[in-house]
């Protein structure tokens, strides 16, 4: 396993979890498909890897602990398991504020 960090703005995040992070948003780029894709496919997974990276950043800096909010049987892989749906939420609300935007 991937054993490398970066430390940003004093924290530190191991590299496993800004590549699934990454990882999160483009799934969500490419399978959000309600409606139509006002900026297209690849814009729809730009911004949905935007928004996860966005929201696991936001959770780092804000020291949200994530693992709190998953079962006790998810053990040691809790905060990667709650770090990747938070990516994924961060992805799609990303994608669903640029499509209200684009609407009006």
């Amino acid at each position: 396993m991937l054993e490398q960090e970066l430390h940003i703005l004093g924290q530190t995040i191991d590299v496993f979890t800004v590549g699934t992070w990454a990882v999160a948003g483009l799934l969500i780029g490419l399978l959000f498909v309600v409606g139509q894709r006002p900026v297209g496919l690849i814009g729809d997974i730009i911004l949905g890897i935007l928004g996860g990276f966005l929201f696991g950043f936001l959770g780092v800096i804000l020291q949200f602990d994530f693992a709190d909010y998953m079962p006790a049987s998810t053990g040691e892989y809790a905060p990667r398991i709650a770090s990747f749906l938070a990516a994924l939420l961060g992805g799609l609300t990303l994608l669903v504020l640029i499509r209200l935007i684009k609407r009006n």
